[in-house]
């Protein structure tokens, strides 16, 4: 049976039934957490997500979540709000065809509640949304806790986007939310949350993966969307199918959704064209700090930078706008050859400016932590760590920097237990395995630290400067040819980031008798980046043998002549 979409759906029991409309009031905050509270899940598997109680027929619940929550051939148990465990059957699992949707099943006699379904096409931007999950355990949180947050309506795209995705909104979230609810202000689901906003830097050579960018462009699937690909899948669930929606032309909304998907893939040529399509709108804000991101994406960081300065004239009271700005700043200024105080300088500004803004944003805390690092100021940078961490125990990337901080101020144990826990909630996060790796390398742990190695590559295979770390481990290790294999994987994967790689294939060649090959090696890497002809720096990284190849090759007096030219 089909209703009219105009009217919401409730069930009772396993049939559905049709609430005539009636006026409606915004609820509070506070009461649509505790609708929320009562109607989603977590779903606990090896990766945990969660879910919503869309359905009750006796005593089998029915609840919807993102497909990638139910991706494997893992073990399955729905988490109620009483916190009592239900086992789910793999062969319940249906999964929804082109959308990142499924449905599980769980038995139970006791009473819980069930959604209500809202209507997606009501919703529009700038309305006011919550999203509500259970994100996964850290180091400071060590059971999951529900969360639930809210935010704002960016877009709501008139065509599903990859995947059914079509919602985006500015809530902040965590892993362990996809699959949570999206909820109105009255309470109603409008939609799936399963993917969150940051700039895919692992993606991406020109980001620095120590920074976290936050895109404001959080997506969900629309519940029409999932009505739809039900009745279209014969799935026998009492819903009404809402009609489809009428063909319109491209929208505003249209165009920041699908530009907010474009960048979240690391898309930034078809981000930059859609943001273009929503600048002579009255989001010509957002739109513009979309393209300075997508810009960013790239490696252009003179457009990044003009477009974020605009859209910050535009609106000065955005403290997202001001965290990008930052983070631009400060990854030009980590670019070879740039001021790297100043630069700096410019970013801790902007984060300080976020900051006032939103006090609570972990990821203006993280990348101040990074800026103050860059300037010398360790004691300022652990402290701002320590405050992104304390509002979001989640964030590896705040891990990481502390960890590494500590490792400089010689808290050694501090500095493992932070990349462990980095690791633990990243299991992927290439970055705390390499600078594990160095630290492991430092204490004498070389078989350790070619493991971390060997680690951050499976999950980042052409990272230059991983590449030439386990080189450097590797020539110590007596193992010279694998070595060079090492640093010319690194120049092939990187050309322009890879002065050390041509540094230290010179020192080699150079202990082979090879003097105009080695001199032609040094030359390059003296062009790339002057870091890397550091003898200070180089005392810190190198092992003794190839510290002391590498200082013949600096103390040779053809190379003093190219060392000292400006």
């Amino acid at each position: 049976m089909k209703f009219a979409a105009s009217f919401p759906v409730v069930l009772v029991g396993a049939a559905a039934v049709v609430v005539q409309p009636q006026i409606s009031h915004a609820l509070s905050a506070a009461e649509v957490a505790k609708i929320a509270r009562n109607v989603t899940v977590r779903v606990d598997s090896q990766a945990p997500g969660s879910g919503v109680i869309i359905k009750q027929d006796g005593d089998t619940y029915t609840v919807l979540t993102a497909a990638h929550v139910v991706g494997s051939e893992d073990t399955y148990e729905v988490i109620t709000p009483d916190r009592a465990r239900h086992s789910v059957a793999n062969t319940t699992i249906q999964r929804l065809p082109n959308v990142d949707l499924a449905l599980i099943q769980f038995s139970s006699s006791q009473s819980y509640k069930v959604a209500e379904l809202g209507n997606t096409q009501r919703i529009s931007a700038g309305m006011p949304c919550f999203v509500a999950g259970f994100p996964g355990k850290t180091a400071a949180i060590n059971e999951v806790v529900y969360n639930f947050t809210a935010g704002q309506i960016t877009a709501n795209a008139e065509r599903p986007l990859k995947d059914g995705y079509g919602l985006v909104y500015s809530n902040a979230t965590l892993p362990g939310m996809s699959g949570g609810a999206v909820l109105d202000n009255q309470g109603q689901l409008i939609g799936i949350h399963g993917r969150a906003d940051t700039t895919p830097q692992a993606q991406n050579p020109n980001l620095n993966p120590d920074i976290y960018v936050k895109t404001g462009f959080n997506l969900g699937i629309p519940i029409d969307t999932f009505l739809q690909q039900a009745d279209d899948a014969n799935l026998e669930l009492g819903f009404a199918t809402p009609p489809p929606k009428p063909a319109a032309p491209a929208s505003v909304d249209q165009a920041l959704a699908e530009a907010g998907q474009a960048l979240g893939r690391g898309e930034s040529s078809k981000a930059v064209s859609k943001f273009n399509q929503a600048l002579g709108s009255d989001r010509k804000a957002v739109a513009l700090h979309g393209r300075g991101l997508a810009h960013y994406q790239r490696g252009d960081y003179k457009e990044a930078l003009a477009d974020l300065n605009h859209a910050i004239a535009i609106d000065p009271y955005n403290a997202l706008f001001f965290n990008s700005r930052g983070s631009v700043h400060l990854a030009q200024a980590l670019k070879p050859n740039r001021n790297l105080q100043s630069g700096a300088s410019r970013a801790e500004r902007d984060f300080s400016e976020a900051l006032k803004l939103n006090p609570q944003d972990s990821n203006a805390y993280n990348n101040r932590g990074l800026a103050n690092f860059y300037l010398g100021a360790r004691t300022q940078a652990i402290d701002d760590y320590n405050q992104a961490l304390r509002l979001d125990p989640g964030l590896a990337k705040a891990y990481k920097n502390r960890g590494f901080t500590r490792w400089l101020e010689q808290d050694i144990r501090g500095a493992l237990l932070d990349l462990k826990q980095a690791i633990t909630i990243d299991p992927t996060y290439a970055p705390a395995y390499q600078t594990r790796g160095r630290l492991q390398f430092q204490q004498g742990e070389i078989a350790e630290a070619l493991a971390n190695y060997d680690q951050a590559l499976k999950f980042k295979p052409k990272d230059a400067s991983t590449l030439i770390y386990r080189g450097i481990v590797r020539y110590e290790n007596s193992e010279g040819p694998a070595a060079l294999q090492d640093w010319q994987a690194a120049i092939k994967a990187d050309p322009k980031e890879s002065a050390g790689a041509h540094l230290l294939i010179g020192a080699s060649l150079l202990s082979q008798g090879r003097e105009s090959e080695a001199l032609q090696k040094l030359k390059t890497a003296r062009e790339l980046e002057r870091t890397w002809t550091n003898k200070g720096f180089l005392s810190q990284v190198l092992g003794q043998r190839l510290l002391q190849d590498t200082t013949a090759l600096l103390d040779h007096p053809k190379a003093q002549a190219l060392l000292k030219s400006p």
